[in-house]
């Protein structure tokens, strides 16, 4: 198995990915592995207690916000009516060499 190291930085808080690791990882196998080490000069540590914990209700709640958002949306007609659809779809795999 071949490695390889990269140096990233963080900005504001983000890990920043440079377009060099980028490159790597799209001509990498997709079976690749990938570890991240962090060191620091600080003395951290965190706990479980350190990182939000999002709740069931939170869950819910986000979800029905979302579905009210999604029933409010605007429905955008088509270009094609509804009685031209079944011709419609038939041109459409006709045009990409399907035998219908």
């Amino acid at each position: 198995m071949n490695s390889k190291t990269f140096r990233l930085e963080i900005q504001e808080g983000l890990l920043i990915i440079p377009q060099e690791v980028r490159e790597y990882l799209r001509n990498c196998p997709q079976q690749t592995e990938i570890a991240l080490t962090i060191q620091s000069p600080l003395n951290m540590s965190f706990q479980d207690s350190d990182i939000p914990q999002t709740s069931v209700q939170d869950f819910q709640m986000k979800w029905n916000s979302w579905f009210a958002e999604v029933d409010h949306l605007e429905i955008i007609s088509s270009d094609v009516e509804v009685d031209d659809y079944e011709s419609a779809l038939l041109e459409k795999y006709r045009s990409q060499g399907l035998d219908v």
